[in-house]
């Protein structure tokens, strides 16, 4: 299992993280919506293709589940809790109170 590099400052709202898994590169582009007070994520393929985007991060649920585009991380990727709750993180829980793991496919 990987953990994805997640910023959990509090003070930035939006950043990109290059990611590499099973053997592809992805840009992971993560931004605070103030509305909706929720991560959201976005997933690209290095050519800037388009895999997921602004899908709320939600913990205990795969958040590539309902993608079907060709080049998708093929294991899961999941945000979890490290302290027992269940819920979205706040602005500067993302990294700190709850991680983003991926799971590989050879390991699903």
């Amino acid at each position: 299992m990987i953990v994805i590099p997640t910023n959990s400052s509090g003070t930035i709202r939006e950043y990109t993280e290059t990611i590499g898994l099973e053997g592809r590169v992805y840009e992971f582009k993560f931004s605070w919506n103030t509305r909706t007070e929720t991560w959201m994520l976005s997933i690209y393929a290095r050519d800037g293709t388009a895999i997921i985007e602004g899908i709320a991060i939600t913990c205990g649920v795969d958040l590539l589940r309902g993608s079907v585009v060709a080049g998708k991380p093929p294991g899961l990727l999941f945000a979890g809790p490290t302290d027992g709750s269940t819920v979205r993180p706040a602005i500067d829980g993302l990294g700190s109170r709850v991680q983003l793991y991926y799971r590989e496919s050879f390991d699903v």
